[in-house]
């Protein structure tokens, strides 16, 4: 019963006193032999050595505590399936076991767990429950736990400070890392909380409510613009002679942070790299650029370590730096864009990165003795820059050529931007930028790869002159004289062949309801004269009219019912028109509408003798005789 009871809902895990146990002998030998040997036994299992240690927080007493308490519920149930060794064997291998899983968390996201999970107990204990949550309740109870998200998602939303100035709360998006955050601790738990659905609806309201606060755009995404070609052409530029001050510092090559950042701008708008690929993500880790990344190909020899006489001597065009990237965020293992470098040929351009590489080499790389940690664009003190100088130094910097309201829409992401934007515009495709720029899906793509406002108005302007002839069978219309539709098939047969358009032409007439009804089928050939006296049944041929056809020209101003107009006789070039010399029928205008006209005919008739039908027209087709 114990067991079972461990995570019951309502019952705080930590007060169980069979979660607190004394450590056991075997325990205590483990942890001296740990200090002594590469590996461990742990309850008689090997195991790794032992972790670097995590700092003491409240998320990680509960890891250890859930651990604890899973290996309660582990030795309950059938005989032959449940645990039964030693319970503080077993407790030391959920231990070790919740050691391992927590080292290879990523540093940032086991931050973000960290705080959230005081998040949670902050909203638990305000409903007077466990934050620990069972297997069982999560299954039995998914509106409860989908509450206590709902309710952590409000909370963070109100709490959290918003980075955007003038900004009172925080996006809702940022606030629901918090729920997810939780169900991400969960799930590496083997709890599987409810998901995103589950808190969807009060996103949604948090989303009503930021628009209301901020203005109906105030959710639009606000990322950088792309940095281009040109503006670190206007950076290399500055005058680094120490004669000029970049706001409060002086510029000067030989001052080692301009140095540094003068190279560095070149090498990123060349290969896109990320910030946190520079200056590394905080951990401890190398995950960032070292002189270990760095080859050169000099003489079509790879040198890992070059001495300065060999860098004085690359050739242009020929030699050339070769930069295998480094760990990083959404690759961090190095196992798939680690394998593949960066190559950079050598040239003496202002902008050539390799030039920039070869500087840094020569100042600092050839004395370096551990490249493999020493970060390739560090401080004077041979670190990492932190992320907060480097943002501000570029702020700085573009402040400095373009103004503060310029340099506040661009940060060091924006290479990376301006590097995919300008592959887009030189027409490579979609795949090799994604290589190129080391990204892992297709989203991050069309987020950061722009499309220029020229390239835009093109191919608008470019479509604008294609011919679409696309229509789905149910939108053709089964009606009588509908001009609309016959404009548009009309349109749609531009470019079609003479013979394709008579074969049309003959298959529509003879399709055509209207000319079903108003042209009768011809009579049969009779196969004898008739007798004498008999008079003949053939319809009485009506006069033709002949002559020159009338010159029309376009309405002269406002129609008005009574005018009188003419139908130019290219509208139905299927009918034949006996008026006006061929040029048109006359009609009288009935009801004017805004663009259209309703007329009827003063004239024509079908061949049984019925006058033509009143029809609506477009008023630009209609036309009034030359006298």
């Amino acid at each position: 019963m114990q067991a079972e009871s461990a995570l019951r809902p309502g019952r705080h895990p930590y007060s169980a006193p069979a979660l607190a146990p004394p450590p056991s002998s075997a325990a205590a030998s483990t942890s001296t032999e740990a200090a002594t040997s590469s590996s461990r036994v742990i309850g008689g299992l090997a195991v790794p050595p032992r972790l670097p240690s995590r700092s003491a927080s409240a998320f990680a007493t509960a890891s250890k505590h859930y651990s604890q308490a899973q290996m309660l519920n582990f030795a309950a149930g059938h005989p032959d399936m449940a645990f039964r060794a030693d319970l503080g064997n077993l407790w030391a291998i959920a231990e070790a076991t919740e050691e391992t899983i927590s080292y290879g968390i990523n540093h940032n996201t086991a931050k973000m767990d960290e705080r959230a999970w005081e998040f949670w107990e902050h909203i638990c204990s305000t409903h007077g429950t466990s934050p620990m949550r069972s297997e069982q309740d999560v299954k039995d109870y998914p509106a409860r736990n989908a509450h206590l998200l709902a309710a952590l998602l409000m909370y963070a939303f109100t709490v959290c400070k918003p980075k955007s100035k003038g900004r009172h709360f925080i996006k809702p998006s940022s606030a629901l890392a918090y729920p997810l955050a939780i169900i991400r601790i969960f799930g590496r738990w083997g709890v599987f909380m409810p998901g995103f659905k589950h808190v969807s609806k009060a996103l949604d309201g948090l989303r009503r409510l930021y628009l209301s606060h901020h203005g109906p755009h105030s959710l639009a995404p606000k990322r950088a613009e792309n940095m281009k070609f040109s503006m670190v052409s206007a950076v290399q530029r500055i005058p680094a002679d120490g004669a000029v001050r970049v706001g409060s510092i002086q510029w000067d090559d030989a001052a080692h942070d301009v140095f540094i950042f003068r190279r560095l701008t070149r090498f990123m708008m060349f290969t896109g790299f990320r910030l946190a690929e520079i200056v590394g993500n905080g951990s401890g880790e190398v995950m960032f650029l070292t002189y270990g990344c760095l080859f050169w190909c000099i003489d079509n020899v790879m040198i890992s370590k070059p001495a300065r006489a060999q860098l004085l001597g690359m050739r242009p065009g020929r030699d050339g730096a070769v930069v295998f990237p480094p760990r990083s965020k959404p690759d961090q293992w190095g196992e798939t864009h680690c394998p593949f470098p960066v190559r950079l040929t050598y040239e003496t351009t202002e902008l050539n990165p390799a030039s920039a590489l070869r500087d840094l080499e020569l100042s600092i790389g050839v004395q370096v003795t551990d490249r493999d940690s020493y970060p390739l664009f560090g401080d004077a003190a041979g670190q990492t820059y932190t992320h907060h100088y480097l943002h501000n130094l570029l702020k700085l910097v573009l402040a400095h050529l373009y103004g503060a309201a310029v340099a506040a829409l661009y940060t060091w992401h924006s290479f990376r931007s301006g590097l995919a934007t300008a592959l887009h515009a030189a027409n490579v495709p979609d795949a090799m930028i994604m290589l190129i720029c080391r990204w892992m899906c297709p989203e991050s793509l069309h987020v950061y790869r722009r499309m220029g406002t020229r390239e835009h108005e093109r191919l608008i302007n470019e479509a604008s002159a294609m011919n679409v002839d696309a229509i789905q069978s149910a939108n053709v219309v089964r009606v009588v004289g509908d001009q609309g539709y016959a404009a548009l098939f009309a349109d749609l047969q531009l470019n079609q062949s003479a013979h394709s358009k008579d074969f049309d032409r003959t298959s529509n007439t003879a399709l055509d309801a209207r000319t079903r009804q108003l042209i009768p089928a011809e009579p049969p050939v009779p196969t004898a004269p008739p007798p004498r006296g008999q008079p003949s049944r053939t319809q009485p041929q009506r006069p033709t009219f002949v002559g020159p056809p009338a010159r029309l020209q376009p309405l002269p101003g406002i129609m008005r019912p009574g005018d009188a107009v003419v139908v130019p006789a290219s509208l139905w070039p299927a009918y034949t028109c006996r008026e006006l010399g061929g040029a048109g029928w006359t009609a009288t205008v009935r009801r004017v509408h805004t663009s259209t006209a309703r007329v009827s005919f003063d004239i024509a008739q079908t061949r049984d003798g019925r006058p033509y039908e009143d029809e609506l027209l477009p008023l630009d087709e209609l036309r009034v005789a030359v006298v």
